[in-house]
């Protein structure tokens, strides 16, 4: 049971980091030298088929799965360290996921 609540933590965490993520990220300015966009990407406006949906689940949740994983997996039966350096790892390529996707649009 203990474990489930800890996994659990790790998903509620991992979805804040994403939601910080990308808060942070849409609130950047950053100028883009004569960017002409040729395709609709917005989700709510444009629309997107249905085979992206997997990918946009985990787009917005992989983060939160892989932190409940981490926990789920870790609690008690790794060291704090190794469990801290895991997460400080999901951490950076969550950063990376999102920044990358920012700046390629």
């Amino acid at each position: 049971m203990k474990r489930l609540a800890i996994a659990l933590g790790g998903l509620i965490f991992g979805l804040f980091v994403s939601w910080a993520f990308m808060y942070a990220i849409s609130h950047v300015h950053i100028a883009r030298p004569d960017h002409i966009a040729n395709s609709c990407n917005e989700l709510g406006k444009c629309p997107t088929p249905w085979s992206a949906a997997p990918f946009v689940l985990a787009y917005l949740c992989g983060p939160a799965i892989a932190y409940c994983a981490l926990n789920a997996v870790a609690w008690k039966r790794w060291t704090v360290r190794k469990w801290a350096l895991w997460g400080v790892v999901i951490l950076i390529v969550t950063a990376a996921l999102y920044i990358a996707d920012y700046a390629m649009k």
